[in-house]
């Protein structure tokens, strides 16, 4: 969806809006989440300053259990700038939020319609305050799709999204199979796209480089499945479900969500979900600008958890506690 004159310049004035709602929001209460996982992030970030890059990344994976070079080199240059690490996030949450209504609009959102998903929805706000690396993840990756018509940087943000963190391949994954799906009779005679050729290979760098940790990962997050996998499964029905109700192309629809069904009973990661809700929201932004019923539904449902995570964390130092 190109812009133009006024219609433009409504985009970019609250995309800015947005950026400065979410740093100033982000400065307020990123302080106060201390607990969970955010204890060992905090305790990296402060120590790498006195770290060189390659002392700093052993530490990293020691505290962590993450080897994502993307990340690292990231929070290693800001802690050695003596940048704090709550202003450091707070600049990535604004430059996000900034990003992704410009983002939402182009797929066709209503203004305030991707201004309220961006600063009111559970998984965006998950993403401001306790997914650091995934934050950083996607917010290349919605680089890379703001630049979707100019095929090197693309590639480039895409690489770095990766880098930053490696479940970006199941969204990258599933965006490749919707595409593979619907070009299939071009690929049947032959006629394959160079960046179909490039992902393939991209992903083939990355999986050789990277395999034994990622199969690492595997076994852990398999051994860690329980009954929540149930739920899982089941939120991402609903996103499937929905998805279909409002959109025209439903074989793209399924073969990007059978990525992620794939992927959620392998891994059991709740956080399938989090990439099923932004398909289903790429469906939705598209009728009537976003402005449906499901859209108002998903709205109103994401909104409370967004406000009792954002209570938890000013409560209890942690967003996800119950």
């Amino acid at each position: 969806m190109k812009l133009f004159g006024t219609k433009l310049r409504q985009v970019v004035v609250a995309s800015y809006i947005c950026g400065f709602v979410v740093v100033i929001a982000s400065i307020i209460i990123a302080p106060y989440f201390v607990a969970g996982d955010q204890e060992w992030y905090i305790r990296n970030y402060n120590t790498l300053a006195t770290l060189g890059i390659f002392d700093g990344y052993i530490q990293y994976f020691a505290l962590t259990g993450s080897v994502e070079p993307g990340y690292y080199l990231i929070v290693w240059l800001a802690s050695n700038a003596q940048i704090d690490k709550n202003f450091l996030m707070a600049l990535a949450n604004s430059l996000f939020a900034l990003l992704s209504v410009r983002l939402l609009v182009s797929w066709g959102a209503n203004t305030i319609v991707a201004f309220l998903i961006v600063t009111t929805n559970f998984y965006f706000i998950v993403l401001f305050f306790a997914l650091e690396k995934l934050k950083f993840g996607i917010l290349f990756l919605v680089i890379a799709l703001l630049m979707r018509n100019q095929s090197y940087r693309l590639t480039v943000a895409g690489v770095v999204s990766v880098l930053c963190h490696f479940q970006i391949t199941v969204i990258l994954a599933s965006i490749f199979l919707a595409r593979v799906t619907s070009q299939y009779q071009r690929i049947l005679r032959g006629k394959i796209q160079n960046s179909i050729v490039v992902s393939i290979s991209i992903g083939a760098v990355v999986a050789l480089a990277f395999w034994e940790w990622i199969l690492r990962k595997i076994l852990i997050y398999q051994s860690m499945i329980s009954e929540s996998i149930l739920a899982e499964l089941v939120n991402l029905f609903a996103f499937l479900l929905i998805s279909l109700l409002y959109t025209k192309q439903r074989l793209k629809v399924l073969s990007m969500f059978a990525v992620l069904f794939v992927a959620a009973a392998a891994v059991g990661d709740e956080r399938l979900n989090l990439f099923g809700f932004f398909i289903t929201t790429f469906v939705l932004v598209r009728r009537n600008q976003g402005v449906n019923i499901a859209n108002a539904i998903l709205f109103t449902y994401f909104a409370t958890k967004a406000f009792f995570f954002i209570v938890n964390i000013v409560e209890i130092g942690n967003g996800y506690a119950t």
